[in-house]
C-alpha cells in the first residue's frame, strides 16, 4: 500500500491573467489521479482549451490512460489544442500508468530516477495512431514531477528533494525555475 502527498502551483503569464495551465488530483481509496494540461499559447483560448481537457479528465478518470487521451483528443477537437500529461497511480500496489502528448513533463525522482517518455502531437490538432504508455512501480520515497514548459526542466538536474515537503519545493521550483509563460509544477510524493 502506497501513500501519496503532493503539492501544486499554476500560474498565469502575468499577473491577472487567465491561466492557460491547469492541473487536476484526485485522490480515491484505491486509486490516485493526477494530471498537468497546457492549453496552446496564452490568455482566454489557452483557458478555454486546458479547462475543456481537465473538465473531461475529471470525468472519466475511470478509463485506462490511453483510452482517456484518445477520447479526450476527440472531445476537444475545434479547440485551440493542449499539451497534456496524466499520471493514473494505483495505490493498493504502487503501479502506476503514465501518458503525455506534448511538451508537459514527467520525471520520477528517487533511487532510480527515469524521465518519463511523451508522445509527440497536441489533443485536439493531432495525435499519433500508436500511444506510448509508461508503467512501473513506485515506492516510499520516490517524487514525481509533472509540469508544463513555463517551468524549465533544469530544475530536476539541480534540486535535490530530500526532506522538503511537495507544496515547499513547487514554491522553490517555480520560484526560481519560471520562464515567461503560463507555468504549472506538480510534485507527488511518495510516503
Amino acid at each position: 500500500m502506497v501513500k501519496v502527498d503532493y503539492g501544486v502551483v499554476s500560474l498565469p503569464k502575468k499577473k491577472g491573467d487567465l491561466n492557460g495551465d491547469a492541473y487536476l488530483a484526485i485522490l480515491e481509496r484505491d486509486y490516485a489521479f493526477f494530471a498537468v494540461i497546457d492549453g496552446l499559447g496564452s490568455g482566454a483560448d489557452a483557458y478555454r482549451s486546458a479547462k475543456k481537457v481537465i473538465s473531461f479528465f475529471n470525468g472519466h478518470t475511470h478509463l485506462n490512460v490511453k483510452d482517456l487521451f484518445l477520447s479526450c483528443h476527440l472531445n476537444v477537437k475545434g479547440e485551440r489544442g493542449a499539451a497534456a500529461s496524466v499520471l493514473r497511480l494505483n495505490l493498493a500496489s504502487g503501479a502506476f500508468e503514465y501518458i503525455g502528448i506534448g511538451n508537459v513533463e514527467g520525471y520520477i525522482w528517487g533511487d532510480r530516477s527515469l524521465s518519463l517518455v511523451n508522445n509527440n502531437g497536441t489533443l485536439g490538432r493531432a495525435i499519433p495512431h500508436s500511444l506510448y504508455v509508461n508503467n512501473g512501480m513506485v515506492r516510499s520515497g520516490n517524487y514525481i514531477y509533472m509540469f508544463s514548459d513555463g517551468i524549465s526542466r533544469d530544475f530536476i538536474i539541480q534540486n535535490n528533494p530530500l526532506h522538503q515537503e511537495p507544496w515547499e519545493m513547487a514554491q522553490k521550483i517555480e520560484k526560481d525555475y519560471m520562464k515567461d509563460d503560463d507555468r504549472t509544477i506538480l510534485i507527488i510524493k511518495i510516503v
